[in-house]
């Protein structure tokens, strides 16, 4: 085979490769409804494009000189020389290189292909994983609104072969085997249209059981920002329970050997006809003759007689009667799950799960007794609702973090569609914070941080917002009420500039030491179109144009140049 006939195949190879490559970035542009935002991806596809279209170009020259005789000129050599001087391949080659310069000069402006969004600053993220991984036998899943893995914290995950941290900026499809998905998937889009929801499900590698609870994650607007996954291992519970069925002459010791309390209810009377020891043995109510709440001695197994004066609160009566009706309904091997509260020592309250199946049925089949396996989850609560805090709030200040700042834009972006009224955004970093740290340490620029915090949030109005989103950086999202940005927007820089600067004027007091910091500030209308990633990118920008013209100043962002204006005048005529 000749040399030409070499290249003309390897070069059809290699046009067939580039393509694929475009036909992979188109797909998950699609699939991450990224096609028309995502231009640093567009611009590789497009090189990718031409690149392929040169290489079968340069194919179509080598066939095409294929059928010319050889003559003096030089042969197939100079006929493919002169055949791929025409102004197509010339057209074709330039193309490719101004593809290449323009992706260039793009890469430093956008982020790379299908990054998902942060939700979370490094404190507050750090603070999450941490209760996360206190929560026993417990997988923790955040997912956003696509379905894309935002935190994945959970030790069971290794022993059933996946990579946590792997998995975190993944869709749940590109994760998870296709059976796994299948089951698993409308459990998840439910929770983020907000439904909650409770389901098993079993590992085909490793047989274990989990117990899997979706519901969607809201912010402080009760808007859902994406949804909350746990993931118990119910294996040894529900192995427990299965050999009592199979062998009542195990029943005893297995429950008293367990940490949960099973019990018999009459379905018609609600009556509690058996327990497996008393429930104040799980909640530590006192009694008379046992004041410190803890177990007796010669308790026996049957605790239904201490049991049935549990004090349920009054709130959460129709919740239990409900899930007994309910359980009713269920087919053998069917349970339900709920959680409700009871009073234990000393008036607190304590949370109950109780995991409720048909136990007794009547000759028609009609289910007569229910068994149910109780188990107290105060901590699991209060440290489920402690995620939820440390998912949206920032551990140190209290103000809300960047997940919510970026929901908060995007609401301010949506009602300014709809009104004609824009609100804007400002980006505020400290001047002056890092001496506070060298000179004081980090107990004092954590106080420091604390009360710009405090005097921040003091000149803002209730419709206005503030979010901390890095070391000392806070973001503040202002209802302006402007229905002509560009002729109001100076104004209300040199206003705001004003009120901040008399806020941080007086200097902050720590352990007998003053410390003294200014802001420098950034600030974009945000506007229409925008999405509020571009609002927040914007502000940073003008925030750091301040930083670069000397500090403990405001600049405007101005989106119709693409440049930052200086807003100084603006400042001095206010402070005049």
């Amino acid at each position: 085979m000749s040399g030409w006939l070499w290249v003309v195949i390897l070069n059809a190879i290699t046009a067939s490769a580039y393509l694929g490559i475009v036909l992979f970035i188109v797909r998950g542009l699609r699939r991450t409804a990224q096609l028309r935002k995502n231009r640093l991806a567009l611009a590789t596809a497009a090189i990718f494009t031409t690149c392929a279209a040169h290489h079968v170009l340069h194919a179509v020259h080598l066939l095409a000189g294929a059928g010319h005789s050889e003559h003096a000129g030089g042969g197939t050599i100079a006929i493919m020389r002169e055949s791929m001087g025409g102004d197509l391949d010339v057209a074709v080659t330039l193309s490719t290189a101004l593809a290449g310069v323009l992706y260039l000069g793009m890469r430093r402006s956008y982020g790379p292909l299908l990054r998902s969004p942060a939700m979370f600053d490094d404190a507050g993220e750090a603070r999450y994983r941490q209760l996360a991984a206190n929560l026993p036998h417990t997988t923790v899943f955040i997912v956003d609104p696509d379905l894309r893995f935002v935190l994945v914290e959970g030790a069971d995950l290794v022993a059933e072969g996946y990579d946590p941290r792997r998995m975190e900026g993944k869709l749940l499809d590109d994760t998870v085997p296709t059976e796994v998905f299948a089951h698993v998937a409308p459990y998840y889009r439910a929770a983020v249209a907000g439904e909650e929801s409770s389901f098993d499900s079993v590992s085909a590698g490793t047989g274990r059981v989990f117990q899997v609870r979706a519901r969607p994650l809201r912010d402080e607007a009760d808007a859902i920002v994406g949804a909350m996954v746990l993931s118990e291992d119910v294996t040894a519970e529900r192995e427990a329970r299965a050999e009592l069925d199979r062998a009542r002459a195990f029943r005893d010791a297995v429950l008293t050997a367990s940490p949960d309390i099973a019990t018999v209810v009459d379905v018609d009377t609600g009556h509690l006809t058996w327990a497996s020891r008393s429930l104040r043995s799980l909640i530590g109510t006192a009694t008379a003759g046992n004041p410190e709440g803890q177990p007796d001695g010669d308790s026996t197994v049957d605790g239904a007689e201490d049991s049935s004066d549990i004090e349920v609160l009054v709130e959460d009566l129709d919740i239990v009667a409900a899930a007994d009706r309910a359980a009713a309904s269920l087919a053998d091997g069917e349970s339900l799950t709920t959680q409700y509260r009871v009073r234990g020592l000393g008036g607190e309250t304590r949370w109950l799960s109780r995991r409720t199946t048909p136990f007794r049925r009547g000759p028609s089949g009609e289910v007569l007794q229910v068994l149910s396996v109780l188990r107290e989850v105060t901590d699991v609560v209060e440290a489920e609702r402690a995620l939820e805090r440390a998912a949206l709030q920032d551990p140190l200040t209290g103000l809300p973090n960047r997940m919510l700042l970026l929901d908060r834009i995007g609401s301010a972006i949506d009602r300014g569609a709809r009104t004609g009224i824009a609100a804007v955004v400002l980006f505020c970093d400290l001047d002056g914070f890092k001496s506070v740290n060298d000179s004081g340490g980090h107990a004092a620029g954590d106080a420091v941080l604390v009360e710009v915090a405090r005097r921040l949030r003091a000149i803002l109005r209730s419709d206005d917002f503030i979010a901390r989103v890095g070391g000392d950086e806070f973001v503040l999202v202002l209802d302006a009420q402007m229905d002509d940005p560009a002729s109001d927007a100076d104004g209300l820089a040199g206003s705001v500039a004003a009120r901040i600067r008399a806020a941080l004027a007086s200097a902050i007091e720590f352990e007998g030491r003053q410390y003294e910091v200014s802001a420098s500030i950034g600030m974009v209308v945000a506007r229409r179109g925008a999405t509020a990633q571009d609002v927040l990118r914007d502000a940073d920008s003008a925030m750091y144009r301040a930083k670069q013209s000397g500090k403990d100043r405001i600049e405007l962002f101005d989106d119709s140049e693409e440049t930052v204006a200086s807003a100084e005048q603006a400042i001095a005529g206010t402070a005049q």
